[in-house]
């Protein structure tokens, strides 16, 4: 009899806009601490058992990472869409959710999402990766742009006003060190 595997952190997110987010967040949160104890379902449901082990890896993870990206909301209004699902599971079972605005995609809540899906996310964090001086070598669209950053904290404040008392708006930047 083999016994389910509990987790630390579900990871929750859109296919179209969140899968490489959600890939690159999972090994970073093992190296960190969590591993083998964070549940993403692209390396973890092989047996066809979708329902059942994505509402059994809720409920045994306290914290509930969404990702934000461009539109992961919007069929939200549809009950039966599996984000929608995720998140009600989450939020019925009381789970530490921790919406992630990854890549500056997410743009505000859909209009006719459902109320108690958006009071359902306390706090709202923002990333990005800093701007280097421009003799570091980088992938093309992989850091953001000095001339990026006051339109980047703009939107954050633009978040914090419209959800003020609401959503905790959290900013941040990713820095990279390299030693050359």
């Amino acid at each position: 009899m083999s016994q389910e595997k509990k987790y630390d952190i579900f990871i929750s997110y859109r296919r179209e806009g969140g899968k490489n987010f959600a890939r690159i967040l999972k090994p970073e949160l093992e190296k960190r601490g969590f591993q083998d104890r964070v549940f993403l379902d692209f390396d973890e449901l092989k047996d066809g058992k979708f329902d059942k082990r994505i509402m059994d890896a809720i409920d045994s993870a306290p914290i509930f990472i969404i990702i934000l990206s461009d539109g992961c909301l919007d069929r939200c209004v549809n009950e039966d869409d599996w984000v929608r699902l995720e998140i009600v599971h989450a939020l019925n079972t009381n789970k530490h959710i921790i919406p992630v605005v990854c890549d500056k995609s997410f743009k505000d809540f859909p209009a006719n999402i459902p109320e108690f899906i958006k009071k359902g996310f306390k706090k709202i964090a923002f990333t990005d990766h800093m701007p280097l001086p421009g003799d570091f070598n980088r992938e093309p669209n992989s850091w953001m742009d000095m001339a990026e950053i006051d339109s980047y904290l703009d939107e954050i404040k633009f978040f914090r006003e419209k959800y003020a008392g609401i959503i905790d708006v959290e900013a941040g930047f990713e820095v990279e060190y390299s030693h050359r």
